[in-house]
């Protein structure tokens, strides 16, 4: 996919995040969206199932020929993936256990991947009405966005997102509210981190990117759907992801079953001491 055809497609593609959330405010609303759980104990509902299929069938519309991982479908999906071609990564419904409490911190996630970097992200979260994304000018942007198909794309009000420089020794991080542990803990406490700011699904990255914050933790693990949109709009920003031992994240790791390591997304690079976790 051409650098030129990823504007047309981010204006599309809200119109599909749009109705995604739409479809999701729907079940939440109805308290309809059965709850079952996967083998590794995370739920899924019938709105992450729906709005996947109304994201994959609107994609095969506008995307034909680009393979598409989407979170509930990835090991069927997967198995056509060759990495080094253009994909997407798609999470219909991402801090499902956030919608399921009653929350707002819940997201709809996509991303476009080539050479296994993120090159286009959007997250919507339509209980919040709030939509990051990256634009057709390599920019990291916010806008208002209602869950309906009356706005028109191009009428959207955007405004441009930049991370903030950081305090040494006054940092505020983000952390997610389900699945804080210690080892994430222990690492905040090593760079003084004197505010931590919860929030669940990829939220973290739009708050990040917004300069909201100055760094997000996750050491435990988290899949690609979950963070590539996010970092995507990070880097446009001004920040950046490593690994926990320091190197890039990437994706199209199908050998590991699209599974990240723990990462730390950075706003900006705070000067001080070594920060990667494993030598704190």
């Amino acid at each position: 996919m051409r650098d030129d055809d990823i504007k047309d497609l981010a204006e599309a593609l809200i119109h599909t995040a749009q109705s995604a959330g739409e479809l999701i405010l729907r079940y939440r609303n109805a308290a309809s969206a059965e709850v079952t759980y996967k083998g590794d104990g995370s739920p899924v509902t019938d709105a992450d199932k729906a709005a996947e299929e109304l994201i994959l069938n609107d994609m095969a519309r506008l995307t034909p020929g680009i393979v598409v991982v989407a979170e509930e479908s990835a090991t069927v999906i997967g198995d056509a993936l060759d990495p080094s071609k253009p994909f997407f990564l798609v999470d219909p419904l991402d801090g499902t256990k956030e919608f399921v409490r009653g929350g707002k911190d819940f997201t709809v996630n996509i991303a476009l991947i080539r050479g296994g970097e993120p090159i286009f992200g959007l997250i919507y979260a339509p209980a919040l009405e709030c939509l990051y994304l990256t634009t057709a000018r390599g920019e990291a942007a916010s806008a208002r966005l209602p869950p309906s198909r009356g706005e028109p794309a191009e009428a959207l009000q955007t405004t441009q997102m930049r991370t903030r420089d950081p305090e040494p020794g006054k940092l505020t991080a983000l952390a997610s509210r389900m699945h804080m542990d210690e080892a994430t803990t222990r690492f905040m406490t090593g760079l003084q981190v004197t505010e931590t700011l919860q929030f669940s699904s990829s939220l973290k990255f739009g708050v990040l990117a917004d300069g909201g914050a100055d760094l997000y933790a996750r050491l435990s693990p988290t899949s690609e759907w979950d963070t590539a949109a996010g970092h995507a709009i990070l880097n446009a920003a001004g920040g950046f992801v490593v690994t926990q031992d320091g190197g890039s994240l990437t994706y199209g790791k199908i050998a590991k079953s699209f599974l990240n390591p723990g990462f730390i997304a950075w706003g900006k690079r705070v000067p001080t001491r070594d920060t990667h976790p494993a030598k704190i």
